[in-house]
């Protein structure tokens, strides 16, 4: 019974961390990497994003987004006030930890998604994944968890054939 446990947590992990595409698709993943969210993602996390209309954000909404000094880089906070300017609609953002709000705006086209789902703890599986040290140790651990009972059943059922 726990094999199975352990051999479906590792088949998610291995689904969310590698067959989600976060350019292509309505829904995105992301690890949470630091406190910033407190208990509303702790770090560790796995947030799931849903990609939605510009109009569809409020504030009090968590968002995902590229850091504006490193665009490679994703930043979850929530919006604490929206604007609109001639350019469109601006978002300010704050961590929930955070004592201040963050020191830039973000233009809400820029905007990934809202976070729809927060697991808490899966997101440390999918960094660790995300080496190569621990994707061969997924690999090697998902084997044994598919070879070893099947091994074990063979076993008994030879152990209980009769001579």
């Amino acid at each position: 019974m726990l094999y199975r446990a352990l051999l479906l947590l590792f088949v998610v992990g291995a689904l969310l961390t590698f067959m989600l595409d976060r350019s292509m698709r309505t829904y995105s993943v992301h690890a949470v990497l630091s406190g910033s969210m407190g208990h509303a993602a702790p770090t560790g996390s796995l947030i799931v994003t849903k990609r939605s209309p510009v109009t569809s954000y409020q504030v009090g909404d968590i968002v995902t987004f590229p850091l504006p000094s490193s665009p490679k880089q994703t930043v979850t906070h929530r919006i604490v006030r929206m604007s609109s300017t001639v350019q469109g609609s601006i978002v300010q953002t704050k961590g929930d930890a955070n004592p201040n709000g963050d020191g830039w705006s973000v233009p809400a086209a820029y905007l990934q998604g809202k976070v729809m789902l927060v697991v808490p703890l899966l997101g440390y599986w999918c960094m660790a994944l995300q080496s190569a040290i621990g994707y061969i140790l997924f690999a090697l651990v998902t084997l044994l968890l598919i070879v070893l009972p099947l091994a074990v059943a063979s076993i008994r059922e030879l152990k209980h054939r009769p001579s």
